[in-house]
């Protein structure tokens, strides 16, 4: 019968019954039982019972091999779960290490290496140098992988663990080399070979299998960087490019890697022969899987940006096919868009253009992109590319965005050449839907090059139409497309003052500098602005620069992704929190019901701690209306009964706002209720929602109530406080910051703080009044701060200088909350000003004063 039954449901005394199996004579029921435990181990059940480990132990003695390699697998999979269980048996192990077998000796040896613990080296170097020295390779090379888990386990020995491998290389057998070379490279990323051990890895490659060729073929091209002589490099091609006819494709990617490098050192004769090869053991692999092939193109396309030419003569293989998926004829295209030369890059164009006519959109705009790259390559080749992509247009209109993409990218490359096809593709313009990307090309061609475009202002009262509702990189485009018109047109001063006003009011940070930078550029002076604004903007080259790193990783990850991992050094920052405790919420006649609340995303869960009360009669739990609206979603009685609730239930004010921070329960008994009530910390029920600045803005102003105040008392970790308690931070500065959260999608709350010192001007909105002072007070609670008067915030503060006159319409536009030369302390723009708080000051104040100053 077939393994998989052992992955079935059991019953519930599974272990007893392997203990019983383990202690019977009969050794096809141990070998059975140990299969289910290592099962079980494997879906992650939890065998990890002292008696069934202790028997396992007992059977360690066993003659049976099947058994004994059951044994092993059962201590490997424990190993990383219980290392302190494995420990207990490190001394049976280490015996084993002794077998006669050389199976059972490595197996033995690899288990101990696995042992997550630094309490089992005094038990593992005696077996070690034993294994290093043994007569059987199969045992050696067990050993190199074990040198490079003691590495990771313990750090401190890598280099001895390295010196140990690095003896290791001088071994005469391949397996064995092939697994220290994968030990040092492991343990030293940095470790490049010196010319002996180079010389040694590559002899061993004609005996290694495919594992260790790859291994090998990795480890030597380390050293290949440092050849400096070509007789050296093409005495070292000749003797591994032998693996190009490898049938295995990670040893032929790998070769390829490891000739990539040496390809820099030779005469232009012998690299084009050596290009040849690569090129034909490649190609051979477009016929294979498709996984496959499509690893072999992107190693193509890597090449034949480092090598031009590298893969012309092979054309017609890659040409795309309509039974081929959809990413393997996307990489083919990448590839043609590099075959192109004074020869056949009308034939390569034609090709895109036929892709362009597809029906699947997202290919359609490949091709288009690859037609585009073409283009840029040569100006020999933009004449026909162009012609197509107004071909296209016509025909196509449904890749318009892509054309339009393309064709900017064009007019960077050659200025002045191909500004009829502004004309083209304006015509063509408003025969189709734009999105959002269209919208923002047709204005940066409207800023660039409004002077060639007669109908501007049309345009432009087009682009501006609904500006409010566009994303913020398109309102940037516009904005920038207004001014530049407006200087070279000054008929056009009063879009320029109607856009640059509506800028100013918008939430995103970045439109709001850039139309004030705007604002007092103009006003300083017109020719001045010209020169900034219209300044001649340099052509664009194209750069393969990203490619020589990734021509060392050929077959790796890098290769598909074309980027490099970089690593990075990443700074923790101290989380602040608030540890909650149970908390006693009902007492009487020596019962007792303690409650802790906890969050997870959108479900609060209560568990409720039951002491002295008949468990037994337990049957429900309830809970009252409550203004969080949360309701229960199932209940888990007993002992700790575990409540958990969600959001979407009906919500209900106690007419006492100092009860609209609590939960009404009631636990349901056989011979009566027990009725208590759970306090609430808000922020324990708060969800974190991650939304955008503009998502934010649209938010802000749903939220019909909004209260200001002014706190003092903050402090560094303030930020900190309100992020670690389910408050997401849509933006946040030294003098500023924007905050989100809630308990349900109806009950929300978003919160502007703008610092001050130690002070803060704290405005909130939120959909309702009693639960926005809840808030208030809990957030005083939670970050130490107190309530002041609207006139100790502003006690000390400077009288803001005027901003100087601009070009622009009669109504003043709000300044921003950003700090700027010219405008300081200023109100933020995304809400009305607020009224201040009419009570005074106290002389000691309290979190709870907030209630009666609200």
């Amino acid at each position: 019968m077939s393994d998989a039954k052992y992955f079935s449901s059991r019953s519930k005394h599974e272990v007893d019954d392997f203990i019983i199996a383990l202690n019977s004579n009969d050794i096809s029921k141990k070998i059975e039982a140990m299969k289910a435990v290592n099962t079980h181990l494997t879906i992650g059940k939890d065998v990890q019972d002292q008696k069934l480990f202790d028997e396992v132990v007992r059977n360690f003695e066993t003659s049976n091999i099947e058994l004994k390699k059951l044994f092993f697998a059962y201590m490997i999979q424990l190993a990383p779960i219980n290392p302190q269980l494995v420990l207990t048996a490190v001394a049976a192990l280490a015996e084993d290490t002794s077998h006669s077998s050389p199976f059972i000796r490595s197996l033995a040896l690899r288990t101990l290496g696995y042992i997550n613990d630094k309490g089992v080296m005094e038990h593992l170097s005696e077996p070690l140098e034993e294994c290093l020295s043994d007569e059987n390779p199969f045992v050696r090379k067990t050993a190199c992988l074990v040198c490079m888990r003691i590495a990771q386990i313990d750090p401190t020995k890598g280099d001895i663990m390295t010196a140990r491998l690095k003896e290791m290389l001088k071994d005469d057998n391949a397996i064995v080399i092939a697994s220290a070379a994968e030990g040092i490279v492991r343990i030293r990323s940095d470790w490049v070979p010196t010319k002996q051990f180079a010389t040694l890895i590559i002899q061993a490659l004609e005996e290694c299998s495919e594992w260790g060729q790859v291994v090998l073929l990795e480890s030597v091209s380390r050293y290949f960087h440092q050849i400096s002589s070509m007789s050296e490099a093409e005495d070292v091609a000749t003797r591994i490019s032998s693996r190009l006819q490898h049938r295995n494709s990670s040893v032929v990617l790998k070769t390829c890697q490891a000739l990539g490098v040496l390809l820099k050192k030779f005469n232009l004769k012998a690299k084009d022969d050596l290009l040849s090869q690569m090129a034909a053991a490649l190609v051979t692999f477009l016929s294979g899987s498709h996984e496959i092939a499509f690893v072999a193109l992107k190693s193509i396309k890597l090449l034949q940006q480092t090598f031009p030419g590298f893969i012309s003569r092979y054309l017609r293989l890659f040409l795309t096919s309509f039974k081929e998926p959809f990413y393997l004829k996307a990489a083919k295209l990448e590839c043609l868009s590099l075959m192109a030369d004074n020869n056949v890059y009308q034939k390569v164009l034609l090709e895109f253009e036929q892709a362009a006519s597809s029906v699947d959109r997202t290919f359609a705009n490949i091709a288009i992109n690859c037609i585009g790259k073409v283009a840029l390559q040569d100006e020999l080749f933009c004449d026909f590319a162009v012609n197509l992509l107004l071909n296209l247009v016509r025909d196509n209109q449904s890749v318009f965005t892509a054309i339009l993409r393309n064709c900017t990218l064009i007019l960077r490359r050659y200025p002045g050449k191909y500004d009829a096809l502004i004309g083209a593709l304006f015509e063509s313009a408003f025969d189709v839907e734009w999105d959002t990307e269209c919208k923002t090309l047709i204005a940066w061609i409207a800023g660039e090059y409004g002077g060639l475009i007669t109908e501007i202002d049309e345009i432009l009262e087009f682009l501006t139409d609904g500006f409010d509702l566009d994303s913020p990189t398109l309102q940037l485009e516009i904005l920038t497309a207004v001014v530049k018109n407006f200087l070279r047109f000054p008929h056009l001063q009063p879009l320029c003052q109607d856009i640059i006003t509506r800028s100013t009011n918008q939430i995103d940070l970045n439109l709001r500098d850039k139309a004030f930078f705007y604002w007092r550029l103009i006003a300083e002076s017109t020719e001045i602005a010209k020169k900034v604004v219209l300044a001649y903007k340099p052509i664009i080259k194209v750069s393969d620069a990203h490619v020589a790193p990734l021509i060392s990783r050929l077959g790796c990850v890098s290769t598909v992704t074309e980027s490099i991992r970089v690593a990075q050094s990443i700074k923790l920052e101290e989380k602040v929190c608030i540890v909650r405790e149970p908390r006693v919420v009902y007492e009487e006649r020596g019962a007792t019901i303690s409650a802790i609340i906890s969050r997870e995303e959108r479900t609060v869960t209560i568990e409720l701690t039951l002491n002295g009360l008949p468990i037994v009669q337990l049957n429900s739990c309830k809970l009252n209306s409550n203004p969080f609206g949360l309701q229960i979603d199932k209940v888990e009685l007993g002992k700790t009964t575990v409540v958990t609730l969600v959001g979407g239930g009906d919500r209900k004010f106690h007419e006492d706002p100092r009860m609209n921070g609590n939960l009404q329960m009631a636990l349901v008994f056989e011979k009566g209720n027990v009725f208590f009530t759970v306090p609430v910390w808000l922020f324990d029920v708060f969800w974190e929602e991650k939304i955008t600045q503009s998502e934010f803005a649209g938010r802000w102003s749903s939220l019909g109530v909004e209260k200001t105040v002014f706190l003092s008392g903050i402090d560094k970790s303030f930020v900190k406080k309100l992020q670690s308690n389910s408050f997401y931070k849509i933006f946040a500065r030294d003098d500023l910051a924007w905050f989100y959260g809630g308990v349900s999608d109806e009950l929300s709350v978003a919160a502007e703080f703008q610092f001050k010192g130690q002070m803060a001007r704290v405005v909130v909105k939120c959909q309702n009044a009693i639960m926005l002072t809840h808030f208030l007070n809990h957030l005083c609670l939670l970050t130490n701060c107190r309530p002041i008067s609207e006139t100790v915030f502003h006690s000390d503060e400077p009288e803001s200088p005027k901003p100087v006159a601009a070009p622009r319409p009669s109504a003043t536009p709000v300044s921003p909350v950003v700090s700027s030369p010219v405008v300081k302390n200023v109100a933020p723009v995304i809400y009305p000003t607020a009224e201040p708080a009419a009570t005074s000051q106290k002389k000691k104040s309290s979190p709870m004063d907030l209630l009666d100053m609200l």
